[in-house]
């Protein structure tokens, strides 16, 4: 199964905290939020979009080309 994490124009309700940062990416417990959901979803690829001005962190931090 491939699912899709996205934000949504609601993203800003969740600052400061995710200023610096995509919200699947942001960590309740063990996992990040992406992780989470792609393990109970059992999912074999996931698709992340995020802010413009986190593209190229996200992509460097999750070796993403």
């Amino acid at each position: 199964m491939n699912i899709c994490v996205f934000e949504d124009d609601k993203v800003h309700q969740l600052a400061p905290i995710l200023l610096t940062r995509p919200v699947f990416d942001l960590r309740t417990g063990r996992r990040t939020q992406g992780q989470e959901l792609s393990r109970v979803l059992g999912a074999s690829t996931t698709y992340a979009h995020c802010r413009k001005y986190l593209q190229d962190w996200t992509a460097a931090e999750y070796n993403i080309v």
